[in-house]
């Protein structure tokens, strides 16, 4: 099965302590990070030539790629070669490409094919993307996404990102969700998948993200002095 899989969130909000939990639960695949701003020191390094042999096995193994070519780090055309290639090849496993739009900013060939392997549904391979805001994430990841992972934004509003946001009422509670909790747990998150919203939250929780929806939705923040 194949999937792709959002995480997306500020910096230190806990993206990448998030996804290493993702892949310490994983027995029945192999994956691999492309580590380019190498933050997963507890995986071996492999090289780019070994990655779709790697993620061909299932014994729920780890590795990660560097941006560095002799001693050198790789330029950012050097880094998306070596994605798009391995978007080209790879058939199974597990794919991470963290903070994609610092190396591949405008890259659309390399968002076309990860939107062209999800929708494959002769290939295996899974890829986890992480953003560092809803911005900066691409509007068809979001709608073509079998799971978003929500962190705290940098942001206090979303609307202007409701016209590229499909099931935008979902996103936006899930939204107000974290950026309630995040007062006291700035580590918090919530997860979006098959239309349902699932974190460490309480009804009440929930409750209250979908009442700031709708003051928000119907204005009624202009009579928030008379509760």
């Amino acid at each position: 099965m194949n999937e792709l899989i959002l995480i997306i969130g500020a910096k230190v909000s806990g993206k990448t302590v998030e996804i290493k939990d993702k892949l310490s639960n994983i027995t029945d695949k192999n994956a691999v990070v492309f580590d380019y701003c190498q933050e997963y020191e507890d995986f071996d390094i492999i090289q780019p030539d070994e990655v779709v042999s790697f993620l061909n096995g299932k014994d729920g193994k780890v590795a990660r790629i560097i941006p560095v070519v002799n001693g050198e780090k790789m330029t950012l055309t050097e880094s998306q070669k070596v994605v798009l290639n391995i978007l080209d090849n790879i058939k199974d496993g597990i794919l991470v490409l963290e903070d994609l739009t610092i190396y591949a900013p405008s890259s659309h060939e390399i968002y076309e094919k990860i939107i062209t392997l999800s929708e494959n549904t002769n290939n295996n391979a899974s890829i986890i993307c992480s953003f560092q805001s809803v911005s900066s994430t691409h509007g068809e990841f979001i709608n073509k996404a079998a799971l978003i992972s929500l962190h705290r934004q940098i942001t206090s509003r979303i609307d202007i990102y409701k016209s590229k946001i499909e099931s935008f009422e979902l996103f936006k509670i899930a939204f107000l969700l974290v950026q309630n909790k995040t007062k006291d747990n700035k580590y918090f998150f919530c997860e979006i998948s098959a239309g349902i919203i699932t974190g460490d939250f309480s009804k009440e929780d929930y409750r209250s993200a979908c009442l700031d929806y709708i003051i928000e939705e119907n204005g009624l923040h202009r009579y928030s002095e008379h509760y």
